[in-house]
C-alpha cells in the first residue's frame, strides 16, 4: 500500500470481493475468505439498497419478513465471529459452510451488476465455475453455455478440475469476458 491512498465504498467492495475470490480459488484461508466476501457484500448490499436496487442476499424476498432477522444473523454469524468477541469464549468455535460463502459471491456480483459495473475477471471465472458445478440452477442452462462458449463435453471436464486448475486452464482458454450474468 502506498503512504496514503483514497479509496470508495464501491472500490472497497469491489478489491474485497476479489481477494475472497483468489483466495478462494486457491484454497487459501477461510477466515479471511469469509470476511472479505461478507464485506464486500454488506457494502453492496448498502449501496444497492441506497440505489433502490433489486433484493440481495440480507433482503431476498425468498424469506418471510418475520424470519428474516433470524434469517441474516445466521448468515452473518460466522463474520461476526471473526470479528468480535466480546461474548465468546476463548474455546467456542463456529462452523462455516462453503454454501453460504458462495452465495456471498453470487449476491455481491448480482448488486455489483444492478449497480452498472461490469464484473471483473475474478468473478467472471466465479460465474462461470458455479455454472458449471450447480448447473440446476442456472435459468437457462442453453445460454449460459453460448454466453461462455462451452459445449456439453467441454463442461464435463472442467467439472473434473480442481478450483486453481480450473482458473488455469480458463484463462488459458481465454474465456474471460463479460456475459450477461448473474
Amino acid at each position: 500500500m502506498n503512504q496514503s491512498e483514497t479509496i470508495t465504498k464501491f472500490d472497497a467492495a469491489l478489491r474485497q470481493l476479489d481477494t475472497a475470490l483468489y483466495l478462494w480459488i486457491n484454497d487459501l484461508d477461510g477466515v479471511s475468505i469469509v470476511t472479505l466476501a461478507a464485506s464486500s457484500h454488506q457494502i453492496v448490499h448498502d449501496l444497492n439498497q441506497k440505489a433502490g436496487g433489486e433484493d440481495l442476499f440480507f433482503d431476498t424476498l425468498n424469506i418471510k419478513d418475520e424470519y428474516r432477522r433470524d434469517f441474516v444473523r445466521l448468515l452473518k454469524a460466522p463474520w461476526n465471529f471473526f470479528k468480535h468477541s466480546e461474548k465468546e469464549s476463548l474455546t467456542d468455535t463456529i462452523e462455516v459452510r462453503e454454501d453460504s460463502v458462495l452465495m456471498f459471491f453470487l449476491f455481491s456480483i448480482k448488486g455489483l451488476v444492478q449497480l452498472g459495473h461490469s464484473p471483473s475477471g475474478l468473478c467472471v471465472i466465479f460465474l462461470l465455475w458455479y455454472g458449471i458445478h450447480f448447473p440446476e440452477t442456472v435459468r437457462c442452462q442453453e445460454r449460459f453455455r453460448a454466453d461462455f462458449q462451452i459445449n456439453e463435453e467441454r463442461e464435463g471436464h472442467l467439472r473434473t478440475l480442481s478450483k486453481t486448475e480450473f482458473l488455469n486452464e480458463v484463462m488459458a482458454a481465454s474465456y474471460l469476458f463479460s456475459p450477461t450474468y448473474p
